[in-house]
This record gives C-alpha cells, structure tokens and sequence, in this order.
C-alpha cells in the first residue's frame, strides 16, 4: 500500500525580499533597519550594517567623555570634521571649556609661577598659566605691541601703582604707543589712554596749548563769570572717560 502522500513543507521566502512575511519563528526579532527578521543574536542583516551604521552615525551620536548617546542636536557643528559635528556633547564641551580656562583650586602645583599675575600654577607639569585670562593677556603683549612679559611688568612696577598722567591707583593698565612712530611710550590707565592721550595724539604742541588753556582759561580773561545750572548741563562728554566716573572706574 503506498504511504500516504504528505503536504510538501512550504517554501521559505528570502528575509531580503520586500513585503516577505515574517517566518512563524518567535526566537526571531525585526531587523532594525529594514524590519525584516532577522536571525539572533545578530540584530541587523549583513546587507543593512553599513547603511544603519549610517543613519545612526547622522541621527544619534556617543559622547566619548560622558559615554552617553544622544541626538546629532546635542552636539556642536564643526565643518572641519568629517563627520560635522564636534566628538564631544555640548554639555561636556562647555565643562571642558571651563576647566581649560582657570586652573582647579583642588589640583596640586605643580613648582611654577604665573608669568602674569605671580599666583601658583596647579595641575600638570606643563602648564605655564594660572588660567586662560593671563594666558590671552601675554599673547596680546607679543602680538599687538611686541613686547615680553618681563618688560610690560617691568613698566607697571616703575609706576608704583598708580597712573602717571592721573596719579590714580590703576588695577587694569594699557599699554599706550605713539601711533605716528609705532613706539610702546608706557602703561597708563584706561581713561587715560582713550582721553588724554588719544585726544593728543602724542602731539606737544596740543598738551602746551591744553595746560596754557587750563592756567588762564579765555572767559576768565574776558572777565566772564558764569556757572552752568546743574539742571540744565549741555552735556557730559567731557566726564565719560573721567576717573570719577562711577560706570567706567580707573579701569
């Protein structure tokens, strides 16, 4: 008696063929990238890598210092990369920006005194600068006006402290230079350098004229005396560089 005949097994489809069901296997999960099934533990087809790796590298990125995978928003733009986004997430940059501009009180020192400001330098061994203040503040020296630290200290120290041209106590100097000639002439404070001598221009002839000006001033020779009322001052240009002004200070 022949056996009985047997309903042939049905054909399995190809997991790459589009709209193919999903086999009857439960063990099976979707691929994540075309949602077919997928064999485990393999989570997405040998075909899908590269494009998923793709999509993922452009949609969602890993942070290599806080080892967090966020959204490609969460990361600055940077053209000069391949990728055009900066490795590390915003969050991370800005606390590594911080911790590069000033020093951390708790790191050890590491021998070295701060060219600029003479404050211990702490953390590694190659660190030359308190903090990135000091560190643009050299630069600019070299850059702007050619000039070493020793020789802009050097100047600062010969004033004792104090302007020479207001004999005020300076915290913040500038560095003045004679724009006809390129010399550095010295450090004076800020009112000082964008009034006096910037309204001068270096010129002699204008700071005689300015001191014979303030001994005799031209209503006091025609006999002209006459105060300005004080509700009614026609302006304040000549105290908004002046050192007793509360707003901008002697620098």
């Amino acid at each position: 008696m022949p056996a009985a005949e047997q309903d042939p097994p049905p054909l399995a489809l190809p997991l790459d063929i589009p709209g193919a069901p999903p086999p009857k296997n439960p063990g099976r999960k979707p691929c994540r990238h075309c949602g077919l099934q997928v064999r485990p533990p393999k989570r997405v087809h040998a075909e899908c890598q590269d494009r998923f790796r793709a999509e993922q590298h452009e949609a969602r990125r890993r942070c290599p210092s806080c080892r967090k995978v966020k959204d490609a928003d969460g990361f600055s733009d940077d053209a000069s990369r391949a990728s055009g986004k900066y490795p590390y997430c915003k969050t991370c940059q800005n606390t590594r920006n911080v911790a590069a501009k000033m020093q951390d009180p708790n790191d050890p020192p590491n021998g070295r005194l701060c060219p600029m400001c003479d404050t211990p330098v702490r953390g590694r061994t190659n660190r030359l600068f308190c903090g990135e203040p000091c560190k643009d503040r050299v630069a600019a020296l070299r850059l702007r006006f050619g000039l070493t630290v020793e020789q802009f200290r050097a100047m600062v120290d010969a004033t004792g402290g104090f302007c020479p041209l207001c004999t005020k106590r300076c915290h913040s100097w500038q560095v003045d230079h004679d724009h006809r000639t390129g010399l550095v002439t010295g450090v004076v404070c800020a009112p000082c350098n964008v009034g006096l001598l910037a309204a001068s221009n270096h010129r002699i002839d204008r700071a005689e004229a300015l001191l014979s000006y303030l001994r005799i001033t031209p209503a006091a020779q025609l006999g002209i005396v006459v105060r300005v009322p004080k509700e009614r001052e026609p302006s304040t240009l000549h105290r908004r560089w002046h050192h007793t002004n509360p707003r901008k200070g002697a620098g």
